[in-house]
């Protein structure tokens, strides 16, 4: 009998981690779904309403909870579709790696921004800005 010969695979890292990717798309698509709809529902019954009507319907708990859960959705929904772009099609390793830290910077910036956006509208003493 001969020997068999068995290759020495290197896995990359998004092999390790391809199901959790895929569920977690899917399951943000499905909140982005609903959520999105939800969105531009809202946005369309608002056109046309004065500045202290839009502040009043994004401070009710219903459609604050809603902005929240949706930018989340979102910004953890962009975060992993363009992990996968870079995964995929960066393979010099310098780039790759600070591909993945822009990446995760503007992530975070953005979510950042979301949530405090989201804060100064709910604060009940903020300056108005727009007369």
């Amino acid at each position: 009998m001969g020997k068999r010969f068995t290759p020495n695979i290197i896995i990359a890292p998004s092999e390790n981690k391809g199901s959790g990717h895929w569920l977690g798309q899917r399951i943000s698509a499905i909140f982005l779904t609903f959520l999105g709809l939800w969105f531009v529902w809202s946005v369309v019954n608002g056109l046309g309403q004065d500045y202290d009507k839009t502040i009043e319907w994004v401070k009710a708990p219903k459609n604050y909870v809603l902005s929240l859960l949706f930018f989340l959705s979102l910004t953890y929904h962009m975060y992993l579709g363009l992990e996968v772009i870079i995964d995929d099609y960066i393979h010099i390793s310098f780039w790759h790696t600070f591909s993945q830290f822009l990446l995760k910077l503007f992530s975070g910036i953005l979510l950042i921004t979301f949530i405090l956006s989201l804060i100064h509208i709910s604060e009940p003493t903020r300056p108005r800005l727009i007369s």
